[in-house]
C-alpha cells in the first residue's frame, strides 16, 4: 500500500519564538549561524533554501518488511522493530522511530484511497499503538 508521507519542516511558532530569542540576545538578524543561533532557526533556513528537502516523500507500507520512505531518488527501510509507537489523531497517524530520537514518519489520512486502507492501517499499527 503506497501512502503519500509528510516531509516536515520545523513548526512556525517555534521558529518565530527562537527567532525572537536569538534577536533579544542582542544577535545580528542578519547572522544566522555559527554555534549561536538555535537549531531550529537553522533548520527552518536550510528548509528554505533547499527544495529537495521539500519534495515529495511516499510510503510503501510493507506487512513483512516495514515502512519504505521514497524521497527523489533516496529511500529507506524503517523495519518493523524499529516502530516505537504509533499515535492516530483525526486527520494523521503519527509514526515514532525509536532507532532516531524524535523522528516521526507523518501520515495523511487524505492519501488513503478508501475505508478498507484505513482498517488495514489501523490493523499493522495495532501492536504499537499508544493506549491511554
Amino acid at each position: 500500500m503506497y501512502v503519500r508521507a509528510v516531509a516536515s519542516g520545523p513548526g512556525v511558532r517555534q521558529i518565530r519564538h527562537e527567532y525572537r530569542r536569538y534577536l533579544a540576545a542582542g544577535h545580528d538578524a542578519g547572522h544566522c549561524g555559527g554555534t549561536k543561533a538555535f537549531p531550529a532557526l537553522i533548520v527552518a533556513l536550510a528548509w528554505r533554501a533547499n527544495p529537495a528537502a521539500r519534495a515529495t516523500v511516499y510510503a510503501r507500507i510493507d506487512p513483512s518488511t516495514g515502512i519504505h520512505i521514497t524521497q527523489g531518488p533516496s529511500s529507506v527501510v524503517h523495519t518493523w522493530p524499529a516502530v516505537r509507537r504509533v499515535r492516530e489523531t483525526k486527520n494523521l497517524f503519527l509514526v515514532e522511530l525509536g532507532t532516531i530520537k524524535g523522528f516521526s514518519i507523518v501520515l495523511p489520512k487524505r492519501s488513503l484511497a478508501t475505508p478498507e486502507q484505513m482498517t488495514y492501517l489501523r490493523h499493522l499499527f495495532q501492536p504499537f499503538t499508544a493506549h491511554k
